[in-house]
């Protein structure tokens, strides 16, 4: 629609009066801005008709027989008068309906929730404000609901604690303080070199990692660590720096504070951790060192984890190397072989077709892998020994990828090496994702992005499935949705249910049993089986002794203090 015409105006849904007031001067403007348009007043009805657009003429339909009307004159004939096509006539009519359709308990319902949105200047969002409260009907209240709302739907904080500590404010100081501030957030801004900004702006896709974490628009501090930057922490402003309605607040670079790490066991700041994305030689985990690692301590009683190592040597025979010839003159030919190629490694978990897991062995390219071997005890109390179950996923109808069956996870891992081989023609598209992964010992490892696959089992299955890439796990997983719904893992229940039987009665039947035989101790107030002789001083005087109402440790404390008050008497 061209932006220097003013319709179509909406009749039917938000707020009808203010649609149709904001229209007919628009196309008041419109209207005077052509010179040429100074014909007869039917031209100026049929531009307006024109421009109001599908509703307005449904509308207009609605109460156009109205304006035809019929009267009898002196004569006694009939006169008849169409006001059908007169502009004043069917402006009057159109502000009629719109009066109409005024709610005020709408209007000030949308003007109590229109706070400032995330990176609006404070201008736009005031203008709008200012606007909107002209339709509400708050009469002589109206600048004081005006100020109420600037204070309540700021997006600074700061400035929305400073203004409510300050109750006596009028509002042109609320507008002048909110102004001060977002000038001085904005040259702090730019006197940093940082990329926020007070203006709207399109955010463009980056990759997670350089996704910024933490924190509002303000100065970056320049600590830098393993896991990006620390921004700058908001420190409180100390008294007297807001005075003669300005803000003087801003952002202040602190140094974070040190602390013990549990990963590395040093001391440092925040995200500067030497453990962070580090391979610990113990569990082979990431995140920690072999010193702080607590896996394998605890001992486990008839549960062992054994890792056999099968290799898997595959006897190539060398092609013959071609010969190049060259010639120097007055000398005999050379025999020189062509420079020795080097093909790049394969990932382990690739595979070239559905195999069993016998035969993953064998179509492995690496030299060796690596087979978890879990003891579990069966019900005789012996020991067997059962592989990890792993499955081959055809993904997009091209890769095969040899992914283990992990019911503890709940999404789909892809190791980011794999990916890349994966990925190597582009048949894949990985997109930003704000997912954190967390392991059982609750550290964080951070994903570079997901992509969506057609997933094939060997038996038939297929599903849509999302893929998490990381660089601190190692090896595919396959989640738990995702073998529910190829089918690969079923949940059995168990077809009876075993009730808890001690010396051949149940828990249950000893309860009532006890209690039975202890009657007395259930029933009743109780008594004393004996008698107890108790001797009053008769001497002493009665009285009600109220209770304490502080605590005996700062008896001494309270006393100073009393002593103290009783002397300012």
């Amino acid at each position: 629609m061209d932006e220097s015409r003013p319709g179509p105006v909406k009749l039917r849904e938000g707020n009808i009066s203010a649609n149709w007031a904001a229209f007919e001067q628009r196309f008041d403007i419109y209207w005077k801005a052509d010179p040429s348009r100074q014909g007869a007043d039917v031209n100026k009805w049929a531009v307006l008709m024109r421009e109001a657009g599908r509703e307005a003429l449904e509308v207009y339909n609605s109460f156009r027989d109205s304006l035809i009307t019929a009267a009898i004159d002196a004569n006694g004939s009939v006169v008849k008068t169409d006001l059908s096509e007169n502009y004043e006539a069917v402006i009057a009519e159109f502000r009629k309906y719109a009066e109409e359709k005024k709610s005020v308990t709408s209007i000030r319902e949308a003007f109590f929730k229109r706070n400032q949105k995330p990176g609006e200047p404070f201008a736009t969002w005031h203008t709008k404000l200012k606007n909107m409260i002209k339709d509400c009907e708050f009469l002589t209240i109206a600048d004081s609901l005006l100020k109420d709302r600037l204070i309540g739907g700021t997006n600074d904080k700061r400035l929305k604690e400073t203004l409510r500590g300050q109750p006596q404010l009028t509002l042109a100081q609320v507008e002048s303080m909110s102004r001060s501030a977002e000038t001085r957030r904005k040259e702090e801004a730019e006197n940093s070199g940082t990329v926020d900004s007070v203006e709207t702006k399109q955010n463009k896709k980056r990759p997670f990692s350089q996704v910024s974490r933490g924190g509002s628009s303000g100065t970056q501090s320049s600590f830098r660590g393993h896991r990006g930057a620390f921004r700058g922490r908001y420190v409180q402003p100390r008294r007297g720096q807001y005075h003669r309605g300005g803000y003087w607040g801003g952002w202040v670079e602190q140094s974070p504070a040190p602390y013990d790490c549990k990963k590395c066991a040093t001391r440092h700041g925040p995200r500067r951790c030497p453990a962070y994305n580090k391979e610990c030689h113990r569990c082979g985990d990431t995140g920690h060192f072999e010193k702080v690692c607590s896996r394998g301590r605890a001992k486990k009683p008839r549960v062992e984890t054994v890792t056999k190592i099968v290799e898997v040597v595959r006897v190539v025979e060398p092609p013959p190397k071609p010969v190049e010839s060259v010639v120097v003159p007055g000398v005999k030919e050379l025999a020189v072989p062509s420079p020795k190629v080097e093909t790049p490694t394969r990932s382990a978990y690739l595979l070239d077709s559905f195999s069993t897991d016998e035969e993953v062995a064998m179509n492995l390219l690496s030299d060796h892998m690596e087979v978890n071997m879990v003891d579990t005890i069966t019900e005789d109390g012996e020991l067997r020994k059962l592989r990890e179950y792993t499955e081959a996923i055809r993904l997009q109808g091209k890769h095969f990828v040899n992914f283990k069956l992990d019911c503890g996870s709940q999404v789909n891992i892809v190791p980011y090496d794999l990916f890349c081989e994966l990925n190597s023609k582009g048949d894949y598209t990985l997109t930003q994702s704000s997912l954190r992964l967390e392991a059982f010992n609750q550290t964080m490892s951070p994903v570079e992005g997901s992509f969506m696959a057609l997933a094939e089992t060997k038996h038939g299955a297929a599903s849509e499935l999302e893929f998490v890439v990381t660089k601190s796990i190692k090896r595919p997983l396959l989640g738990i949705e995702a073998c529910y719904d190829l089918n690969l893992v079923k949940r059995v229940n168990h077809p009876k249910e075993v009730s808890l039987v001690m010396g051949g009665n149940s828990v249950s039947e000893l309860k009532d049993t006890f209690i039975a035989e202890n009657r007395d101790v259930f029933e009743g107030l109780g008594q004393f089986k004996q008698t107890i002789h108790l001797e009053v001083n008769k001497d002493s005087p009665a009285g009600m002794c109220p209770p304490r109402r502080y605590s005996v440790a700062i008896g001494d404390r309270l006393k100073v203090k009393l002593d103290s008050l009783a002397r300012m008497i």
